[in-house]
């Protein structure tokens, strides 16, 4: 598959954790840790995989527009440094995940707490 596919896919997996984690009801499960967690995993690997199997410059249009003789391009340009640095924050925030699955396993505020944290990982 393209290296872009799954550059993007670590970065909107949290949003999606996030997403699932408001939309479900909030019960005394520890299931918004485990969705957390799983976010986490599946961003660090994404970002892993692209950086072992190709870790080149990679450079990608998503919009792009002419008005009155003036350009513009908006994408995304990944290289070895970003791909280190998302790479660090998947690996900081599954830390965090998992320990705080525990240390928040009776406190009500639980799923606002994975909520809000998936979002800002992402």
């Amino acid at each position: 598959m393209n290296q872009v596919f799954f550059i993007v896919f670590g970065i909107a997996v949290y949003f999606l954790a996030f997403c699932a984690i408001v939309i479900l009801p909030p019960k005394r499960g520890a299931y918004q840790g485990a969705i957390a967690v799983t976010s986490a995993a599946l961003s660090l690997a994404s970002f892993l995989y692209v950086w072992i199997t190709h870790g080149v410059l990679t450079e990608y249009a998503v919009y792009q527009t002419h008005v009155s003789g003036i350009s513009a391009t908006f994408g995304i340009t990944v290289d070895n440094l970003a791909l280190l640095g998302s790479s660090l924050v998947g690996f900081a925030a599954l830390l965090i995940f998992l320990y705080a699955q525990d240390y928040m396993k009776e406190d009500p505020s639980r799923p606002r707490f994975f909520a809000e944290l998936c979002l800002f990982a992402g």
